[in-house]
């Protein structure tokens, strides 16, 4: 519900890759407020040209950003979480391996397509 999204997040600052360029193998990126993002994605969906630049908001740290929001729970056989737990007990550091990557069809990255 993108709706929800720009009513209850819309403040947050995310990065977003241009899919429509290639740079050195990867995406050029842009921080952006999320409200734009998101406005820029529902315009893409009523639009009835595809849009000249493809956004694809990618390693935004949702749960980072907003420990208390409780966006899920992982199940129990899954909870292991190797990649994480270094990052989870040091205190010189502020990063994890958890995030969000979103964007209407056609967007991707090397890992992820939509």
């Amino acid at each position: 519900d993108l709706e929800y999204l720009k009513r209850e997040f819309g403040d947050a600052v995310v990065s977003v890759a241009d899919c429509s360029q290639v740079s050195f193998s990867t995406h050029p990126k842009q921080d952006m407020q999320l409200h734009d993002y998101l406005h820029y994605w529902q315009h893409t969906l009523e639009d009835k040209t595809p849009p000249t630049k493809l956004l694809y908001l990618k390693d935004w740290h949702f749960v980072r950003e907003f420990p208390d929001y409780g966006a899920y729970q992982v199940p129990e056989y899954f909870r292991s979480d190797w990649l994480n737990e270094v990052w989870d007990i040091r205190d010189d550091v502020c990063d994890d391996y958890r995030f969000v990557y979103m964007g209407p069809t056609g967007t991707w990255t090397s890992f992820h397509a939509e």
